[in-house]
C-alpha cells in the first residue's frame, strides 16, 4: 500500500485547485469576481447563520465556528481555505467591501482579536472556521478522481477523513472509521 499526501501543489497553481472545488462545491462559480481577487465572491445577500449553515451543509462538517453577528446580512466574501494566517486575514477583513471571511483555520488570537475590535468599532465584519482538513477535502477528493485518469497500474482511492471534532450538544466521535 502507497499513500500519498499530494496537497501542496493543489495550492500552487493559478487558480488555486482546492479554491476552484470550493467554487463547485458551493455553487460559487458564477460569483468570482476577478477583478477584486482571485478569492473574492459576491453574493446574493444572505444573513451569516444562513451561509454558515450553508456552508456547514456543503462540506459536511457540524463543528463550524462563527464569529460576527447571525443577522448580519452578507454579501462579499473572501476565502482561504486550509490555514489562512492573520496575514491574509486582517487585510481581507480590513477592505469595505469584504462582509465576511471564510477559511479553515487561522491565528485565533489575532484574527478573532481583530474582528472582535473591527465589530465594537461599528463595522459589519464576520469570520467562518470550516476547519483546516475539512475546507480542503472537496480539494483533495477531486484531485484523487483525476489521478484516476493518469495513474492506471494501481487502484487510486480518496480516504475521507473523519471530522476529529466535536460539539458539547452533539457529542459524535467517528474514532471507528479511523481503524
Amino acid at each position: 500500500m502507497v499513500v500519498l499526501h499530494l496537497h501542496d501543489a493543489l495550492h500552487i497553481g493559478m487558480p488555486d485547485a482546492i479554491q476552484q472545488t470550493l467554487m463547485k462545491v458551493m455553487g460559487w462559480e458564477n460569483n468570482i469576481n476577478l477583478d477584486a481577487g482571485r478569492n473574492f465572491f459576491e453574493l446574493a445577500p444572505i444573513s451569516l447563520a444562513k451561509l454558515a449553515q450553508e456552508i456547514a451543509e456543503k462540506f459536511n462538517t457540524r463543528t463550524i465556528r462563527v464569529e460576527g453577528d447571525p443577522e448580519m446580512i452578507v454579501k462579499n466574501v473572501m476565502t482561504s481555505l486550509g490555514n489562512a494566517g492573520a496575514d491574509r486575514c486582517v487585510p481581507a477583513l480590513g477592505r469595505d467591501d469584504v462582509d465576511a471571511f471564510i477559511f479553515g483555520e487561522t491565528d485565533e488570537w489575532e484574527s478573532a482579536g481583530y474582528v472582535l475590535d473591527a465589530i465594537k468599532a461599528g463595522r459589519k465584519k464576520a469570520l467562518i472556521y470550516i476547519g483546516h482538513m475539512e475546507s480542503e477535502q472537496p480539494g483533495m477528493k477531486h484531485l484523487a478522481e483525476q489521478m484516476k485518469e493518469y495513474v492506471t497500474e494501481v487502484p487510486v482511492e480518496f480516504i475521507t477523513l473523519p471530522e476529529l471534532f466535536w460539539r458539547t450538544d452533539n457529542p459524535v466521535w467517528e474514532f471507528e472509521q479511523l481503524s
